[in-house]
């Protein structure tokens, strides 16, 4: 059998080194410069060349499963296409795969969990960005990680407007001593009630509450009002996490001479700073010492 040329052994390196860094086929034979119908001619040839074919996609996809999915990385909300993100394939299997135009970027993921938290409004957060309601959805349906830290946000998001209406409410009887709560309790933001109304805030509330405050993942069918103990038992356990989160601020502006800082400078809003995965290449493990597969003779 007639070893591989040199110049295909070195597109063969390059395609292996590909394969193994995004499990994609298609992609890697891109990158590498060489057709899908080469690359099978290859591999029926040359049973070499099938074996770290089939090492370095088996390692690619433990990798990148274990990683999980990651968004397009783009300074832009929404990407123009063509960025790199990692998703399932057709086949199910993790890869990195060129993302189409108009899908949400981490930038825009970042900034749609900074606006839900402080909002706790789902389509409100979503013109923030400029992406649909069903996007962020099918999203959270895809993606476990995203969809913790989207709970994390709708709950910090419900206590930030539980707290705008207790100040609404006691600023008519106690004005003197709400001045300037909201910057005592450590919030990094304007009131929600700022750019929603009154009905809004409400509504928002109600839709999440059995989410974020019962835990519950569907509604009960059973209903019944609220009566005057259980109002009254949850408006002082909303005053006592009030007092309770400016006493930890003052103690700790205490100890420390000075409020803490996100790092980088990123402004924390309200206590919760999303955050995202660690980009890059996936470490390799001790096995893959010498990340590009040595193709030298598939003769």
């Amino acid at each position: 059998m007639r070893a591989m040329s040199p110049a295909h052994q070195k597109q063969c390196r390059r395609f292996l080194a590909e394969l193994r860094r995004t499990g994609n086929i298609t992609l890697s034979a891109d990158v590498a410069g060489l057709g899908r119908k080469t690359l099978r001619r290859h591999r029926l040839r040359y049973p070499a060349f099938a074996t770290q074919w089939d090492a370095a996609l088996g390692y690619a996809r433990a990798m990148l499963a274990k990683a999980g999915p990651l968004p397009p990385h783009t300074s832009a909300p929404k990407t123009m296409g063509g960025e790199y993100a990692v998703r399932r394939g057709k086949n199910g299997e993790m890869q990195v795969r060129r993302a189409p135009a108009g899908r949400l970027s981490d930038a825009g993921e970042t900034a749609f969990l900074r606006e839900l938290a402080g909002t706790c409004n789902i389509a409100l957060a979503c013109r923030t960005v400029g992406i649909s309601p069903s996007n962020i959805l099918r999203r959270r349906q895809r993606s476990d990680q995203f969809a913790d830290r989207m709970d994390a946000a709708l709950a910090q998001g419900h206590e930030r407007l539980e707290f705008a209406l207790m100040e609404a409410a006691l600023c008519s009887t106690a004005p003197d001593e709400m001045a300037g709560i909201w910057e005592e309790l450590g919030v990094d933001a304007p009131s929600p009630l700022t750019t929603m109304s009154f009905d809004q805030v409400i509504i928002s509330m109600g839709l999440h509450r059995k989410r974020v405050v019962l835990g519950e993942k569907r509604r009960s069918p059973h209903r019944r009002d609220t009566t005057a103990e259980e109002t009254d038992a949850a408006i002082t356990a909303i005053l006592d996490r009030m007092r309770k989160r400016k006493k930890a601020l003052e103690k700790r502006d205490w100890e420390t001479g000075e409020p803490q800082a996100a790092e980088g400078g990123e402004v924390v809003v309200g206590g919760l700073t999303p955050q995202l995965p660690v980009r890059g290449e996936v470490a390799a493990g001790p096995e893959a010492a010498g990340a590009s597969a040595k193709v030298a003779d598939f003769g």
